[in-house]
């Protein structure tokens, strides 16, 4: 066998019998719609695999120690005596860094009265 041919590599008239069978089986109409399928897959491969980086909602429960974003607000709030029922999630996060800024000024007030 020549050096020059690698066993098993596809030539023009292989690719051209290839090409020619998918015609056959699939149809002159249905190439563009294969086309088009193969073409949104990719670009939802490449979205999950861009997504894929950052962290899920599973992964985020646990570092809460396994209670969902809306418990740990809910449970902080009642920590803090802060009324949650009426409120959007955002409002009662804001109720809750209010109630912070309060507890740190009172603590201040309190250590400055103590020196």
């Amino acid at each position: 066998m020549p050096p020059e041919y690698a066993p098993m590599a596809l030539g023009q008239t292989e690719i051209l019998i290839i090409v020619g069978l998918f015609f056959l089986l699939f149809g002159i109409e249905r190439v563009p719609k294969l086309a088009r399928a193969f073409g949104q897959a990719k670009a939802e491969f490449h979205q999950g695999l861009k997504d894929g980086g950052d962290v899920n909602k599973a992964e985020g429960d646990l570092d809460r120690g396994g209670r969902t974003e809306t418990q740990a607000l809910i449970e902080d709030a009642e920590a803090k005596g802060v009324e949650t029922v009426g409120k959007s999630r955002e409002q009662v996060a804001d109720d809750i860094a209010a109630a912070d800024v309060d507890a740190t000024d009172s603590t201040e007030a309190t250590d400055s009265t103590d020196s």
